[in-house]
């Protein structure tokens, strides 16, 4: 089963170009912003020793190692959970993914602008969580008013469900990440 991977940033914080780099594609790079809109997909081998020395072992037809499905996703803005910039479009491509590596910008280019006028890799980070937190309390909220219905119509198996989903909207809206609840 192939893992896959999404990159996740602002515009021009150079994702495509590390997408680029990693699956030796030649994705479109380019100065402005949003030079990516539609999602890029690149497939790589993942090389594991261990993977060779088992089939020196046991002599197998084929070895067929595991890959890895990297996603270059387009920019995200500050209030994109309000659908600023791509908005809801670019959440729903994070939300396609496995898993997400948050790209930074921290290098200086004149030629390249910064959405936000000033090259701060922090800031961008916790513009980039923010944003990722708005759309997780958003989701879980609608889950949990699903799930609220679902319990009051007397199906016992929501109780639970609720009781978790109210833990996490509780932990996110005191400003932590679902990953840490």
């Amino acid at each position: 089963m192939t893992l896959q991977l999404g990159l996740v940033g602002l515009p021009n914080a150079g994702k495509s170009t590390l997408f680029n780099a990693l699956t030796r594609a030649h994705s479109a790079v380019a100065p402005y912003p949003f030079t990516t809109i539609d999602p890029h997909v690149g497939v790589v081998a993942v090389p594991d020793p261990r993977l060779d020395a088992l089939a020196k072992l046991i002599h197998p037809e084929k070895v067929t190692p595991t890959t890895l499905e990297v996603v270059d996703i387009a920019g995200l803005v500050k209030d994109a959970h309000k659908g600023e910039g791509l908005g809801n479009q670019f959440l729903g491509h994070i939300r396609n993914v496995d898993a997400i590596a948050l790209v930074a910008r921290c290098f200086r280019n004149d030629d390249v602008p910064h959405v936000a006028g000033e090259l701060d890799p922090r800031d961008d980070l916790a513009v980039l969580e923010l944003e990722l937190a708005l759309a997780d309390l958003a989701t879980l909220e609608t889950q949990r008013e699903k799930t609220r219905n679902a319990a009051k119509a007397g199906e016992k198996k929501f109780a639970a469900e609720l009781e978790l989903l109210d833990r996490a909207h509780a932990h996110l809206a005191a400003g932590q990440p679902a990953r840490t609840l």
